[in-house]
């Protein structure tokens, strides 16, 4: 709601649906075409995680996608810059073949990503005894 006033300001269409339990999330994230998490502060984002899992691909910062093992194409290197944003989102969707590559992809990456950090888990827990 304390962005409800900029939003309007500057003429941007939203929709809130307040806070949603993890069921109701998940089922409105799964309908989304692609997932914005362009972030300055986050570094492992959950969203952009939970939207790789569920195929819908993730647009994010560079650090974001680093952590989620996703390659350059859903890359946003200039953060502050809708344009920039723009072009991610256009590459991605560019067509049937580009979205289904990028949902895939995402998909993909996310599994293997949390293959490994589970794998580190294991070994940590394992030493730890």
């Amino acid at each position: 709601e304390h962005y409800h006033p900029l939003l309007r300001a500057l003429g941007v269409p939203f929709e809130d649906h307040g806070w949603m339990d993890r069921s109701r999330y998940i089922d409105s994230l799964g309908c989304r075409k692609v997932a914005l998490a362009v972030f300055i502060s986050e570094s492992v984002c959950y969203g952009a995680a939970d939207a790789a899992a569920l195929g819908v691909p993730p647009v994010c910062s560079p650090v974001v996608a680093a952590n989620l093992g996703l390659p350059a194409e859903f890359e946003v290197k200039e953060i502050d810059d809708p344009p920039s944003i723009a072009r991610v989102i256009r590459g991605l969707t560019a067509n049937a073949e580009a979205y289904e590559w990028a949902c895939e992809k995402a998909r993909r990456c996310v599994d293997e990503t949390a293959a490994v950090n589970n794998a580190h888990f294991r070994a940590v827990v394992t030493t730890i005894g």
